[in-house]
This record gives structure tokens, sequence and C-alpha cells, in this order.
């Protein structure tokens, strides 16, 4: 039986079986390198699939057993890793079929229970200053990572989300540390976008005034990285805003001004000859000049725009808009998009009714026809 295990695997295949065979997964300098693509692909034929009739412990329902009674960082982590392997086999190959064989074996439903328990860990540990419990952080990075990839194709992602209690365990993390991973933001906004999710988000004690807070502090950086989190955080706040309720505070707060100053702010850090970038960003058509920071300055700019014509679509919103001048700030710009896209000036025209938004509109029509 051993010989003919040895001859359907390949040396690193086996060697990952033995390494999870064992109760102690000891630290092993082939498992910890990096692994090059015939190792991954070697997981994803051992892993990616059911049980193969002659090698015990194979196929990806095994994999997620031991992510349920694993225990230690080392282990969890090598299991993290040959899931995330076995995801690059399977896209890179663009094997569709493959991919929706992960979905049905719930691994998010697995994926959710082990993120939400290392996060209550991770809070807890963090009020406590005595702790001595060390967590490894790129099992999070990876797990917020396989979380977003199979999310794309399960139909029932927020349900699976919702039901698990990552929605609230991830506001939890968001209200309690100032700086997070990297991965933990594409998966919020993504849990995010779900109108019931969104809700939940915006009804959690706290995270609105914590998010406006951290969106302020965010825009006084001026770094490119520090902008990109900016227009991440504009994300987050544009599908909270879709909770009429955390609307209706947003206005009452008067939270227009603060978003047209980062307009205004972020218009500015686009020049020199910002309308044709913009225009190249929303239009998806080239512009070799635009470097990091200026595409950081359009992504917040986009997202910025979206959120007031969603404002705009309240009464005293639109209208404390008008006072503050932003159909003003406005015009300006889309004369310089006229100016600089002569020759195609349909975009810039097109471009009308995404800066003002349909309230605007309706009630300054004539403002905008001159």
């Amino acid at each position: 039986m051993t010989a003919k295990i040895d001859e359907e695997l390949g040396s690193f295949a086996q060697n990952i079986l033995e390494v999870l065979s064992k109760e102690t997964k000891e630290s092993d300098e082939k498992i910890d390198k990096l692994w090059t693509d015939s190792e991954k692909k070697e997981l994803a034929e051992l892993f990616g699939g059911k049980k193969k009739k002659n090698v015990p412990n194979s196929g990806f329902k095994h994999i997620l057993n031991l992510f349920e009674i694993e225990k230690s960082e080392q282990g969890l982590l090598l299991l993290c890793r040959i899931v995330d392997a076995i995801l690059w086999v399977f896209a890179s190959e663009n094997d569709r079929k493959k991919e929706k064989a992960i979905v049905k074996f719930d691994a998010i439903a697995v994926f959710s229970r082990i993120l939400r328990r290392r996060l209550i860990l991770r809070i807890e540990t963090a009020s406590n200053s005595n702790s001595e419990i060390m967590m490894n952080l790129e099992i999070d990075r990876i797990l917020y990572k396989l979380l977003l990839n199979i999310g794309l194709k399960d139909a029932r992602f927020n349900l699976k989300i919702r039901m698990a209690g990552i929605v609230q365990i991830m506001c939890r993390m968001f209200m309690k540390f100032d700086e997070l991973l990297d991965c933990f933001y594409p998966l919020f906004i993504r849990i995010a976008r779900s109108p019931r999710s969104g809700q939940m988000i915006g009804r959690q004690e706290g995270f609105v005034k914590k998010l406006t807070d951290k969106i302020w502090y965010l825009n006084g950086l001026e770094n490119a990285e520090n902008i990109h989190l900016l227009d991440k955080h504009l994300q987050i706040l544009f599908f909270v805003l879709k909770n009429r309720r955390v609307r209706v505070q947003i206005i009452r707060d008067s939270y227009c001004r603060t978003l047209l100053e980062i307009l205004e702010k972020h218009l500015k850090g686009c020049s020199p000859k910002p309308a044709r970038r913009l225009l190249s960003s929303i239009f998806g058509t080239t512009d070799e000049s635009t470097n990091l920071a200026i595409s950081a300055h359009i992504e917040v700019i986009v997202t910025n725009l979206a959120i007031l014509r969603l404002l705009a679509n309240n009464k005293k919103a639109r209208d404390e808009l008008i006072s503050l001048g932003t159909l003003q700030i406005c015009a300006k710009k889309l004369k310089s998009m006229s100016d600089e896209d002569g020759k195609n000036g349909m975009k810039s025209k097109m471009m009308a009714s995404f800066f003002f938004g349909a309230g605007l509109i309706k009630k300054n029509k004539n403002f905008i026809g001159g």
C-alpha cells in the first residue's frame, strides 16, 4: 500500500502528509520556505478535491477537519498555506468547477469560526496587559484572504458570515485597533456591501463615530498608503450610509461639510492636469503620467462623490451642500475637464451627473445649463 501511495504522490506532498499526521507540528525548512508552483500543484492534487482511494488523509474535507481540531499556531499556518496554494492553482488554471467544489465543502463556515475565535482572542489579549499569548498575524491575514476569495464564488456568503458572528467581531476589531492588517479592509468592505450586513455594522454602538474620526485623521496624512487607506474607510462609510438611520444621523451632525473639505483637498492633490487623470481613472483609459499618490487621490475623489450623491437625496443635506458652494466647486472642475478633454467632450458631459448628483441637478438645472 505504501509503495502505491508513493507512486501517486510527489515527494513534497508526502512530506506534507507526514507533518499533518503528527500531533505536534514542528518547524520544517522544506515546509517553511516559499513553495514552488509544482509543489503547490502537488498539494492541489492531494487535497483539492474528494478523498483519494489509496491515499489516507487526503481530500479537502480532511483539511477542513484538521482546521477544527488544530490548536497550534504552526499547524494553523501550515493549513492556511495549503488552502491558499490550492486556490492559487485553481485560479491559475481557471478551473471554475473545482473552485465551486470548494464552496460545496462549506469552507466559508469553517474559516469563519476559526477567524472569529482568533479575533476574540486578539481583542481579549490586547485588553489584558499581563497576557503572554503570542499570535501569528500571518494566519489572520491568510484567513481574511481565503474568506474573500471563496466568498466571491459562494452565493450564500453574506448569510454564512452573519450566522457565524463575523460582522460584530470585525466591528469590534475596527473600534479596538487603530492599525489593522491590510487584508482586513477588502473583506470588511465586501461584507458591508450586503444591505443587511451594512445595517448591522451601522447599528454597532460607537462604530460610525469611530469611522468618521478615522476618516478625518487619515485625511490629514499625505503619503499614498494612507490616502489609499482613507479611500477604504470612505467605502465603508458609503455602504453603512445605505442605512437610513445612519444617514440621517450623519446629516444631522453636518458631516457634509467634512466630506466637502476632503473632496476639495484631494481635487487639489490631483494637480497638475487633474481632470485628465480623473477622467482616465473613471473611464478606464490610460494616463501613464499618473503616479501612485495621484491615483490614490482619484480613488478618494470618486468614493467621496458617490457619498455626496447618496446624501443629496435628502433635502436637508442637499440644501446644506448647495449653501456650502458644492455647485461652484464641481462647476469649476467640469470646466477644467472640458478644457482638457476638448476632443472627447462627451466624457465631461457624462461626468456632470456624477459630480452633481440627481438631487442637485433637479434643483439647479438652469445653473448646469449655463
